[in-house]
């Protein structure tokens, strides 16, 4: 399984590597340049490969990189032909790597073409670098499993982790939603709890989305700061971990749910089916009953206490 998903990560990084259709030579040919001279050393002719991998400036780059790189030869055909020479000999992150630093020298030559200046060598490799480990560092704390089946029975999370289970339940024939949403620790205790009856909503897709954002203040507020956030709706749990811009019109409620990750620690988002989130559902069906906010700290709220009782009796099973 590992060896597949390496395989399918690098796949990936050849779909996406920079196809420097801009080089030079491209341009002479489409007349737009009068030669094909390179940018950066003015000693040949700028095809991408050379732009990327053999001109002195790029050469800087690489020179102090990782000795692997280091050590792999010239002469290849194309860009295509280099990154697959290279996709055998270097590992997942060493791949990752060299991928983001053919991407800042092809930007260092686009700095030049249009009046910058070159940046010293030593910097561009410790921000590739950096920019890598952020990028790491973000998927950590943006993700959804593998598996879309997701679990069927509440699991309590990670020691010194907290479980914010939340949902939402819309009432047509009342005009009116309601949203729930509860915080556990490792050992399954209730640490904090919310009940809302909030304006109706088109469908349980926007209710869920609003949900997860009046769950997640709520939890900045009371002082949470590692979670692990569980939802029922396949569809907005995926939304919350793409790095793309969300362009529907939910759109501006995903970002600010994104934007208020920023306020913790450690936030994960996962998809689990609705038994695994029965407590948060109780909740939001209650919700219908009540005429204003309710709240409870480190107590177990009565509208599920069934439910809290089943999760409980699951933990050692």
């Amino acid at each position: 399984m590992e060896a597949s998903c390496a395989k399918q990560n690098k796949n990936i990084c050849v779909e996406s590597l920079p196809q420097c259709t801009d080089a030079r030579d491209n341009l002479l040919r489409r007349q737009i340049v009068e030669n094909d001279v390179c940018v950066l050393c003015s000693r040949e002719a700028e095809i991408g490969v050379h732009a990327l991998w053999e001109c002195v400036v790029a050469k800087d780059v690489w020179s102090g990189s990782m000795i692997r790189i280091q050590k792999c030869g010239q002469g290849q055909q194309d860009v295509l032909h280099l990154f697959q020479e290279l996709l055998g000999k270097l590992s997942i992150n060493e791949f990752e790597l060299f991928v983001i630093q053919s991407w800042i020298i092809w930007n260092q030559r686009n700095t030049v073409v249009f009046g910058g200046k070159l940046k010293d060598p030593k910097w561009l490799n410790k921000w590739a670098k950096e920019f890598l480990d952020e990028f790491h560092q973000a998927q950590g704390q943006l993700r959804i499993p593998v598996s879309c089946l997701g679990d069927s029975v509440w699991r309590p999370p990670p020691d010194s982790t907290f479980k914010l289970n939340f949902d939402a339940v819309v009432f047509s024939k009342l005009s009116c939603s309601g949203v729930g949403a509860m915080i556990r620790n490792e050992n399954g205790e209730v640490m904090a709890t919310m009940l809302a009856r909030v304006p109706h909503v088109v469908d349980s897709v926007v209710a869920e989305v609003i949900a997860c954002r009046r769950a997640m203040k709520f939890a900045c507020k009371a002082g949470f700061t590692d979670l692990v956030v569980e939802g029922d709706n396949l569809s907005v749990m995926k939304s919350l971990t793409t790095s793309e811009t969300d362009l529907s019109w939910l759109g501006h409620i995903i970002q600010d749910i994104k934007w208020l990750t920023r306020s913790f620690r450690r936030v994960s988002f996962s998809y689990v089916r609705r038994a695994a989130n029965s407590v948060a559902y109780g909740l939001a069906r209650y919700a219908k009953d009540i005429h204003e906010d309710m709240y409870w700290m480190e107590d177990n709220p009565p509208p599920v206490l069934e439910a809290l009782y089943y999760d409980f009796s699951q933990l050692n099973k």
